[in-house]
């Protein structure tokens, strides 16, 4: 009878023992990644270099994250940038005679390629291949179109913009200009760039048979010199 108590405490104590080591085994697992996560967050913010705020590069750095901070400023720096690219452009036209009226065709109003947009006080002067695209999708959702029927619709863009829009006269597009409420642009690209992307877009990927298709064709046949080896 004794032998078997003796026996009934061991396998008790061997059972609290096992417990015991299990609950320091999944307390250790649980705790060393904590442990590591915080001996290598503290490390990073003691290794860190720190700037004295009278140094300039503190100074800039102060600066900078407070013009990030500041969407005023933010602001302010896009319409002092937008004047200074309007203050360019009168001088460059002014320089090259192009703000005088005369008879040739880069002296003479031409409304041909404006949209107007009277509901949302709206003008800008499409040039293509510069995000015309973009802006030609724009038009044509605020003109009622939907991104679907867009998307969908095999109608070149220009087209369905000028069933909505039409190609305003030059005395209504004057008159547009002199609303005060009329917000105008134009988006520009260095003409090379045009050019590049104007022949890539018609010339190279051309779908074979269309007009510019053949139009590629001609221009080789007429222009490309054929070298014989």
């Amino acid at each position: 009878m004794r032998l078997r108590k003796i026996r009934r405490t061991n396998h008790t104590n061997n059972g609290w023992k096992v417990i015991r080591r299990c609950v320091i085994f999944f307390t250790a697992i649980c705790l060393v990644p904590v442990f590591l996560v915080f001996m290598v967050a503290t490390d990073h913010y003691y290794a860190r270099p720190r700037i004295p705020l009278n140094h300039p590069i503190g100074s800039e750095l102060i600066q900078l994250d407070q013009h990030h901070r500041s969407r005023n400023n933010v602001s302010m720096f896009v319409l002092k940038r937008l004047e200074q690219r309007r203050t360019h452009l009168r001088k460059t036209c002014h320089l090259l005679g192009l703000d005088k009226i005369g008879n040739d065709t880069l002296h003479t109003p031409n409304s041909w390629e404006y949209l107007v947009d009277e509901k949302h006080h709206l003008i800008w002067c499409n040039v293509f291949k510069a995000a015309s695209t973009s802006w030609m999708y724009n038009f044509n959702i605020l003109a009622g179109y939907s991104p679907t029927f867009l998307r969908r619709s095999r109608t070149p863009p220009l087209t369905l913009a000028r069933k909505k829009y039409g190609r305003p006269s030059l005395e209504f597009l004057r008159k547009a200009f002199r609303n005060k409420k009329s917000l105008s642009f134009l988006i520009v690209r260095h003409p090379l760039e045009r050019l590049l992307s104007a022949y890539r877009d018609k010339i190279k990927y051309a779908v074979s048979g269309s007009y510019h298709f053949k139009l590629g064709k001609e221009i080789i046949k007429n222009y490309r010199k054929i070298v014989f080896l």
